[in-house]
């Protein structure tokens, strides 16, 4: 978009991280969207290269309003479920939204959540069904899949231009009856315009379907306005024949009178560069302007709602004289008089989102509904009661910024520096405002609808590392939650632990590297836990609650009675009685608060009762119970879990409760104080239950995998199937209701023989053999599940899911989730269920003191000899030394980056007839797709067979590449893994993992292990047989993975089985804490003459330490730290240079596994610095290193035989 608008002078890949709107570092590494960014741009361009202009306008029609430029205001946000909160913030101020499908997934479990928030917020939409270029892409099975899973009437605005080949050549413009097509690898702007009748001789098959489409799109639009029935009438009832500005107007029209019942579709292929001008084409055309969209829900003084409009007219008023009788909820119209203290409100605004930029400080995003903000006006906070000043303005365009003077109404702008105001904040400009009182009412407190923001249900504990960091850390948070409102900060009064709370395991996890990495907080991150609630199951009866402090040298007093009882879900809906306000709190918890002696305005019902005060306004009166009952029900009763499902109905009477030194804190207090009374009386009297999240799960198998995946489900982890395969009519309780998906329109597929039904492949249904299972399991059992799940469907299923809701939990599951409590210790990165919380505990050198020396050890004399460079490699040194000679003053950051673009120089090796190479890919637990390369002896360069049998069984070797952890790629491993396969007649896998410092350690060896699993799982796909052998190694960091995968898949066995492990030049050992019998044999890390090697030095070795952050403690991280130590490896072949840092590492490595029972062999090489061979490789050493490499690869090939 930002491309063709003339924005960008090139196209942005979401794969390589160069898009405008992704710019955080973690969203480039990751390649996904994590925060919403807003970007502004005009369609149709100035340039007239980028826009397709329509065939032809006839006369006495309007023109579309795609041929008059407009502005755009773009926000992208998230898909993934994790950051939905991203999404909501950004849908309160939408006025249309363009979603975006996946033409291979289709309608997916997050789609619907945020179509169904979208449609709370009744925004006009259009689809775009993307990645139509991908093998099994199905645009005719998505449309299928609207009606059925989102409920809404798909009404087909394009439809794709296949080749005979099923490959996207462009698409067909049903509304205008004309075929564009692309220019093949172009990049969008070369675009033939076919009328339908040239069409008819370039694609007649295009042409007839184009008129199958149109038809159906005028049958549609006719069920759903009068109008489109008087056009079809007035073209003699010819489809064909009706004017494309009728239908372009009639779509606008459906589209804004109602978002839920029809929705247009188009389809296209971003990364091909088809389609996209259409869909911006119909953003101007359908979507609407600011001032066309549905008046803003406000509220103003005590409950009483309406629109800003009516409000600005002076048609909302605040109730002067009437009392409960009409329910709060309604707006009070009014012809009263003009008020006059409107025509001083120069703007009303809502802050939507708040970043901590690093460079301009805390910026402030509103969307501005009435009026002008002009820059240095003075800004009221209706919500904080607060005043602030707009000193400066700007308008962003993703991460840069733009002064302004002003920003209009309908408009996305910028305050920066703002001290107070929060996401979900009405801000009003208004002419005369006293600083500390604000505006007149009713202005002081209107507000624009707020921003719902869900409830979480993941926490980490934060500790900081000293108390000194305390502060620090409290501050840091305290931005974190600012940014983010969907993160939550509580305090557990038992443990004195602080916990953050968030949507899932990735949102917490890049909380945590924002917390530790971007804000400095020096503080340990916990494990992950669940966030479990807890239910009242019995009434408490009356308590009346009394606060009375003294606060800043003065006494407060104030009081209030409450009573509590249990929700039940699915109960008829509360509706407040006459003197009562009803409030929606946090976790469907419910608070009614009666006063039965006042009237809406504060006054009382009688001349004997007494009024409020005025410094006690009714609308903060109510506030002020609001926080009061929140904050007590975010601790339970029993077990100190959120509250939820709970009923607080509160009485006030002010001749009860409110006394001369009553302030609205003492009456939030008391509120609270009453609240939790209440709560531990219930507990008393009958126990409290926990209540669990309970996940929407849809998950994607094959067919053969369908049984035992949904067997494990229904029973082991105790979910139930809402639907199985193409059966998929219970997704939503309302998806679908209106729909008839039988005769929704939907075009054919490449090679589906016919067109896509919507019976056949409705939400939920099968392509090309793939079904989806949706189920609702509890998300304690989903934890870890994707490792699993691999396991059941031989690394080929995947599954997304979402919150749907909290249920209670049964008696023998909440005691066994009570009883593990203390040892439950779910790691955001996990390796392994036991093994790794006992990894993780670390393991000192004190543990290892009962091993004995070993006579094969070196002597010092022979470890100094090692030591001295080899004459070969230091005469060829000399003439390279540029190889390993960095600067030393860069900071880690930087002299990785400068290495890696060293290493990015490297040529690639031409390839060879004798090796098959190809790419594949795994999925990481965290969802992230990364490569495999694999290398295979190519069609007839294989080894002869044996006498009698036909083929010769090839062993699998996984091979993790070095770099520090930080540096390197499968493909930078080309010529050992081509050297290997020719020597061995072997399979070699090569598996990508995310490096240092954007991904910290264990990260890569978190993926690594993903890898190894997979692998493991298709060993034949990859041609290789794992009987005759099947060995995992590395070499330096991959070396280090290497070590740790091996351990791991000795206590996790992989089926099938590791035969061997190949180790060179690892670190193993942490050497802060190398046992007594080795630490006279570990020199090599102290050595001057070591440490200060080529290749590998002390200041590259501190660089990869500091960017990787790894735990020197960690077993993880090291090896021989390994908690249930080393017996029961496969044979182990380890080499070590002996002029290099890591040296010493490998030689007690090998003493450390021949002591546990392990066949091991070490080759050591002395004088060759790290893994001089890459560069060496004529030398004497670098010979004798091939040779060797292949003898002993070809000893672990014995362990099979």
């Amino acid at each position: 978009m930002l491309y063709y608008s003339g924005y960008t002078r090139r196209i942005g890949d979401v794969d390589e991280g160069s898009t405008v709107t992704d710019f955080l570092p973690a969203e480039r590494a990751r390649g996904i969207t994590i925060q919403s960014a807003a970007i502004s741009f005009t369609w149709p361009p100035v340039a007239p290269d980028s826009w397709i202009p329509p065939i032809n306008q006839m006369s006495g029609l309007p023109a579309a309003a795609s041929l008059t430029p407009h502005t755009i205001n773009l926000i992208d946000t998230p898909g993934h479920a994790d950051f939905t909160f991203e999404v909501l913030r950004s849908l309160r101020v939408l006025d249309g939204a363009v979603c975006i499908l996946d033409g291979v997934a289709g309608v997916e479990a997050q789609t619907e959540k945020v179509w169904s928030q979208a449609s709370a917020y009744r925004i006009p939409r259009l689809i775009f069904v993307n990645k139509l270029d991908r093998d099994g892409a199905a645009f005719g099975r998505t449309v299928s899949e609207v009606g059925a899973g989102l409920g809404v009437w798909p009404a087909v605005c394009g439809v794709p231009w296949w080749t005979p080949e099923g490959k996207l050549r462009g698409v067909g413009d049903v509304v205008g009856l004309r075929g564009l097509l692309y220019g093949e690898g172009g990049d969008g702007k070369d675009v033939k315009n076919f009328s339908l009748k040239d069409l008819e001789s370039e694609d007649a098959a295009l042409a007839e379907e184009l008129k199958k489409a149109r038809v159906a799109l005028v049958e549609l639009l006719a069920e759903h306005d009068d109008a489109m029935v008087e056009d079809y009438l007035a073209a003699d009832e010819d489809q064909l024949a009706i004017h494309p500005a009728s239908i372009t107007q009639c779509l606008r029209r459906c589209i804004l009178r109602d978002p839920q019942k029809l929705v247009p579709v188009y389809p296209g292929a971003s990364f091909r560069n088809v389609g996209v001008q259409p869909l911006l084409d119909a953003v101007v055309d359908l979507l609407p302007s600011p001032d066309q969209q549905a008046d803003p829900e406000v509220s103003i003084g005590s409950g009483i709602k309406g629109g800003l409009t009516q409000f600005l007219s002076g048609k909302l008023t605040a109730a002067t004289t009437s009392d409960y009788s009409k329910p709060s909820s309604k707006a009070i119209s009014t012809k009263g008089k003009p008020n006059h203290a409107l025509q001083n409100l120069e703007a009303c605004a809502l802050a939507f989102k708040v970043v901590a930029d690093p460079k301009r400080g805390v910026l402030v995003y509103v969307r501005v509904y009435s009026g002008i903000l002009a820059r240095n006006a003075p800004l009221w906070n209706t919500n904080l009661q607060t005043s602030e000043r707009a000193q400066r303005l700007l308008k962003m365009y993703a991460n840069d910024a733009v002064e302004v003077d002003s920003i209009a109404a309908g408009q996305i702008g910028v305050i920066p520096g703002l001290k107070f105001a929060r996401t979900g904040d009405t801000l009003v400009s208004y002419t005369g405002a006293h600083p500390k009182t604000g505006p007149p009412a009713p202005i002081n407190s209107l507000q624009l609808r707020p921003i719902d923001i869900p409830a979480p249900v993941f926490f980490v504990s934060v500790e900081p590392n000293s108390l000194a960091e305390e502060k620090h850390i409290s501050g840091s948070l305290d931005l974190l939650l600012r940014e983010d409102p969907s993160l939550h900060v509580t305090l557990d009064e038992e443990s004195g632990q602080t916990h953050l709370s968030g949507m899932g395991e990735l949102h917490l996890e890049i909380a945590r590297d924002r917390l530790v990495g971007d804000l400095r907080a020096k503080a340990r991150i916990g494990g992950i836990e669940i966030g479990y609630r807890e239910a009242i199951t019995g009434p408490s009866g009356e308590v009346e609650g009394g606060y009375e402090r003294e606060v800043a040298g003065k006494w407060a007093k104030g009081g209030c009675g409450v009573s509590i009882e249990s929700l039940v879900e699915g109960g008829d809906k509360l509706a407040p009685r006459e003197h009562e306000q009803l409030f929606e709190l946090t976790d469907k918890n419910l608070l009614v608060v009666a006063t039965p002696t006042l009237r809406a305005d504060g006054s009382g019902v009688g001349e004997e009762t007494p009024n409020l005060p005025d410094h006690l306004p009714m609308s903060a009166v109510m506030q002020a119970f609001k926080n009061g009952a929140s904050a007590a029900c975010a601790r339970g009763p029993a077990h100190a879990y959120p509250v939820h499902s709970t009923l607080i109905r509160l009485t006030f009477d002010p001749a009860k409760h409110v006394f001369p030194n009553t302030t609205l804190a003492a009456l939030s207090s008391a509120a609270r104080s009453a609240v939790q009374q209440a709560l531990q009386a219930s507990a008393k009297a009958s126990e409290t239950v926990l209540m669990e999240p309970v996940m929407l799960v849809t998950i994607s198998v094959d067919e053969y995998s369908l049984g035992g995946v949904v067997h494990d489900i229904s029973s082991a982890r105790g979910g139930s199937i809402v639907s199985l395969g193409s059966d998929d009519t219970t997704l939503p309780s309302d998806a679908g209701a209106n729909v008839d998906v039988r005769r929704i329109y939907a075009p054919p597929d490449p090679f589906a023989g016919g067109h896509a039904a919507a019976e056949d492949f409705g939400a939920g249904g099968a392509v090309g053999g793939v079904k989806q299972i949706v189920a609702r399991v509890p998300l304690k059992e989903m934890v870890g599940y994707l490792k699993h799940l691999r396991s059941l469907t031989g690394g080929r299923g995947t599954f997304t899911m979402v919150v749907d809701r909290f249920e209670r939990m049964g008696g023998q599951r909440m005691r066994g989730v009570l009883g593990g409590m203390r040892s439950e210790d779910v790691q955001i990165v996990p390796l392994s269920p036991a093994s790794v919380t006992q990894a993780n505990n670390g393991i000192t050198g004190r543990q290892l003191e009962n091993l004995t020396m070993s006579t094969t050890l070196p002597t010092s004399a022979e470890l100094d000899q090692m030591a001295i460079i080899d004459p070969e490699i230091k005469e060829q040194q000399q003439q390279i030394p540029q190889s390993w000679q960095l600067p030393e003053d860069k900071d880690p950051a930087t002299l990785v980056k400068l290495m890696r673009a060293g290493w990015d120089k490297m040529p690639t090796p031409t390839p060879i007839a004798e090796v098959e190479e190809f790419r594949s890919s795994y999925i990481t637990r965290d969802g992230t797709t990364l490569r495999l390369c694999v290398f295979k002896p190519a069609a007839g360069h294989t080894s002869k067979p044996a006498a009698g049998h036909t083929s010769k069984p090839l062993p699998l070797l996984v091979w993790y590449h070095g770099g520090g952890g930080c540096l390197g790629s499968p493909e930078s491993t080309t010529a050992f893994c081509r050297s290997i396969v020719l020597e061995q007649s072997c399979v070699v896998v090569a598996p990508q993992y995310r490096l240092a410092p954007e991904y910290k350690s264990p990260a890569q060896v978190a993926d690594s292990w993903d890898a190894l699993q997979h692998v493991a799982s298709l060993v034949a796909d990859f041609g290789a047989d794992a009987s005759a052998g099947f060995i995992v190694g590395g070499e330096s960091a991959g070396a280090v993975i290497g070590a740790v995968l091996a351990l791991q898949a000795r206590d996790e066995p992989l089926s099938p089985p590791l035969t061997g492990t190949f180790l060179t030049a690892g670190s193993y050992f942490n050497p802060n804490g190398i046992p007594a019998e080795y630490k006279e044999h570990y020199r090599s890390r102290h050595d001057p003459v070591c440490v200060n090697a080529p290749m590998l030095g002390k200041h590259i070795k501190a660089a990869f330490d500091a960017c990787l952050q790894g735990d020197y403690s960690s077993p993880l991280f090291k090896a021989a730290l390994w908690p249930s130590g080393h017996a029961g490896l496969p044979r182990t072949y380890l080499q070590t240079c002996g002029l290099d840092i890591n040296r010493d590492e490998g030689v007690l490595y090998a003493d450390l596994l021949r002591k546990a029972g392990v066949q091991t062999k070490l080759d050591v090489y002395p004088g060759g610095p790290h893994c001089f061979w890459h560069l060496f490789p004529n030398t004497t050493q670098g010979k004798k290193w091939k040779e060797e490499t292949r003898a002993g690869i070809a000893w672990l090939l014995e362990a099979a035989r």
